[in-house]
């Protein structure tokens, strides 16, 4: 074959794959002294080993340029980096870009869906993601001041990243439920996603975090089944953990002047009173102090917290503080008095949730 017919095959192939107004879009930017004819030139089909191929090159290093700038730009703003979920019996995940900008807010539960009706929290930053999603458990009753759990993962492949954002989210939280004067026990961990995890969590209609957290916390403890804690609250499986007294330090961290490791520690300082005060140290007296704290839930001394932080006050003159049982029930019954107002409450000795509170004015 001559050159001349390689050249005409060559002219023909290319010719029909270029669109004919690519030329035209790509001298608009290109300084020539002569586009008007090299444009003609386009249109006429041009010699692709002539005056057509300056504009090939074009194409080439504009593509080029594009792709130097462009693709920089689309990972660092439209690919998911980091996952933030928050789970309480809501469930919610947050996926944003690597400059924690919010690329979606999805639910993971029905009460999650709830949660997010009506926002749109699309590119905002996270912070005020978290602080809007907060606001709206709290709004909407799924976080109140009656031991509240809130589980909080973040998923990430760089684990520096993970931590770096799981800090400003939970400093966010922290700040959310102080505006809203709330307080709950935060439980905070960082992982990989994992296959198993995952199609837990689809099986099972929960966060990716929650299915990690209750995946390893089924593992610590035999008699105790995954799917069972999937349906539970992240308070009733925090709960549970103080009743069976598993150490789970090595599944989550914490982040909370309440947290689960403190009531367990409360218990343990009751025993430790009711021993001194009774000055006997019988194993038999311990184990059964043991499994009253554990059965419990909560110390005398959390309850009292609980009423007071409800109250609005810091302290007060205790003028009961009793556990009780009503209707199988176990409480706290509680009174104390501020100034000249009496406060009477009955708070869950299991949950910590209040029950019954009142007040009046003691002439």
């Amino acid at each position: 074959m001559k050159r001349e017919d390689i050249e005409r095959k060559l002219d023909t192939a290319v010719s029909g794959m270029i669109p004919e107004d690519m030329f035209k879009r790509i001298s608009e930017n290109i300084v020539s002294v002569d586009a008007e004819r090299i444009e003609k030139g386009m249109k006429r089909k041009f010699n692709i080993f002539g005056k057509g191929f300056v504009g090939v090159a074009a194409a080439a290093c504009l593509l080029f340029a594009v792709g130097v700038v462009g693709v920089p730009y689309y990972g660092n703003n439209y690919v998911p980096d980091s996952h933030v979920d928050i789970d309480v019996n809501p469930g919610v995940e947050i996926v944003t870009n690597k400059k924690n900008k919010v690329l979606q807010v999805q639910s993971t539960n029905q009460d999650g869906a709830a949660v997010i009706d009506g926002m749109n929290l699309k590119n905002t930053e996270l912070k005020v993601a978290v602080n809007a999603l907060i606001g709206s458990m709290v709004q909407k009753g799924y976080i109140r001041n009656d031991n509240t759990g809130i589980l909080v993962t973040v998923r990430n492949d760089n684990e520096d990243k993970a931590n770096k954002v799981k800090a400003e989210v939970l400093n966010d939280i922290n700040t959310a439920l102080s505006t809203n004067s709330v307080q709950a026990t935060v439980i905070n961990q960082t992982v990989k996603t994992t296959v198993d995890a995952k199609k837990f969590a689809t099986e099972n209609n929960i966060s990716i975090g929650k299915a990690v957290f209750v995946l390893n916390l089924a593992a610590k403890d035999s008699s105790l089944d995954a799917k069972e804690l999937a349906k539970m609250k992240v308070s009733e499986i925090a709960n549970l953990v103080v009743q069976k007294g598993i150490d789970i330090r090595d599944i989550v961290d914490y982040d909370s002047d309440d947290s689960i490791w403190e009531n367990i520690a409360d218990a343990i300082e009751d025993i430790d009173e009711d021993e001194r005060e009774k000055g006997i140290a019988t194993s038999a007296a311990v184990e059964n102090t043991t499994v009253s704290a554990a059965a419990s839930g909560i110390s005398a001394d959390r309850a009292k917290q609980i009423a007071l932080s409800h109250a609005g006050v810091g302290s007060a003159n205790f003028t009961k503080v009793e556990l009780d049982t009503d209707d199988g029930v176990r409480v706290y019954e509680i009174e104390f008095k501020v100034g000249n107002v009496e406060y009477d409450y009955d708070i869950d000795a299991s949950s910590g949730a209040i029950i019954s509170s009142s007040s009046e004015i003691d002439d």
